[in-house]
């Protein structure tokens, strides 16, 4: 890939991302107080929305709102009946 078309395709990227008010999976980790690693496995869960453009995942503020409220830790196991 030629150099021009390189650095033409990076400033629209970055202009679409500022046009769109997308943010990258480090931003959504520090509105979410977790780490980049947790918000990509939770885009690989499908418990939040995002696309991938090159190798950064971006995503929409607003669907942070579906995660936000999550439950934090493991689920608890359930507790078999126990024999008496």
């Amino acid at each position: 890939m030629s150099t021009k078309l390189l650095r033409d395709a990076i400033v629209f990227a970055e202009c679409y991302i500022w046009a769109m008010k997308i943010i990258t999976t480090v931003e959504a980790a520090k509105r979410l107080n977790v780490t980049p690693s947790r918000v990509r496995a939770l885009i690989q869960a499908k418990r939040l929305k995002a696309f991938k453009f090159g190798r950064e995942w971006l995503i929409d503020p607003k669907d942070l709102d579906a995660v936000k409220d999550r439950k934090v830790g493991r689920p608890r196991k359930a507790h078999k009946a126990s024999k008496r």
